[in-house]
């Protein structure tokens, strides 16, 4: 009867011994899975392509070969410079690397002024050949991460080429993404280039609306279109007996515009390009230049 008791108790401490060795097993198996996986997603967010698809070849470099304290040694001067030859997600990717990543990224879009949406979507999509346009709508989202990083009432010039075809509903669209107001994002432009870009009166009306400080405006005639309806106050007209709706605009342009009135006469400015800068001055009534192709 001891024999049995013997050989039973012999059992069950093998049975506890074959269990925990089991759940040692299984919990070394699972915490080298955790570390290969930790790696895996370490290796695959350490990347990035400040040249991606350039002729040169394909840059990459791991953030974990390189020390976060070598980078905080560098000048700012070189890390801004750093974040100006990397696209938008790059720069997020650099920017998470230690703290002065972050600073210099900051720096680089304070001071940013001048958008130029070509040298965008060139660094963004390196493997579109330079001649390659597109419509806004197909950019947004590159533009919307651009804007949010540009400090409100930053933006002294933009240049929207290659857009070829500008819709109201997407700068709207581009508003709300960015969470931004328009005259946040465009209220102290200096100069606007549309040249090349299909435009409208409702575009046109909201840019006049945003850009209360435009002094210099950049456009292309045949791609304007401004029907007379929307300048004609009847109401105006009557009451200064005016038999053309730009008489007044006009009259102000014989006035403080050199040999204005001599150039139309000669025909050296042509008579709708006249039109058109009669109307785009009631739109922008501060413009100083204007550049019409």
């Amino acid at each position: 009867m001891n024999d049995i008791k013997r050989i039973r108790a012999n059992i069950a401490v093998n049975r506890n011994y074959q269990k925990l060795k089991n759940n040692r097993k299984r919990k070394q198996h699972n915490n080298n899975n955790n570390n290969n996986n930790k790696t895996k997603k370490r290796d695959r967010n350490s990347k990035i392509h400040p040249f991606s698809g350039d002729a040169r070849g394909v840059i990459k470099i791991r953030y974990d070969t390189i020390s976060p304290s070598i980078l905080q040694q560098l000048p700012m001067m070189i890390l801004s410079q750093i974040v100006s030859n990397l696209n938008i997600i790059d720069q997020k990717h650099f920017s998470d690397t230690c703290r002065a990543a972050r600073t210099a990224m900051k720096v680089y879009w304070d001071t940013y002024n001048d958008l130029h949406i070509d040298t965008l979507m060139e660094k963004t999509f390196s493997f579109v050949a330079e001649k390659n346009r597109c419509s806004l709508h197909a950019i947004r989202r590159e533009i919307t991460l651009t804007l949010c990083l540009i400090p409100n009432f930053t933006l002294r010039k933009l240049y929207f080429q290659p857009v070829y075809s500008l819709h109201l509903q997407d700068l709207r669209d581009i508003e709300i993404r960015a969470k931004k107001t328009s005259k946040e994002i465009f209220g102290s432009l200096k100069h606007l280039d549309l040249r090349g870009c299909v435009v409208e009166y409702g575009e046109l009306k909201y840019f006049s609306n945003a850009c209360a400080k435009l002094t210099s405006i950049a456009i292309t005639h045949a791609a304007v279109f401004l029907p007379n309806e929307m300048f004609i106050n009847d109401d105006h007209m009557k009451q200064h007996k005016l038999k053309d709706p730009f008489e007044t605009i006009r009259n102000f342009f014989g006035v403080s515009l050199p040999n204005f009135t001599e150039m139309e006469k000669r025909g050296t400015i042509p008579a709708e390009h006249t039109e058109l800068l009669l109307k785009l001055f009631i739109l922008f009534p501060y413009i100083e230049t204007f550049h019409i192709d």
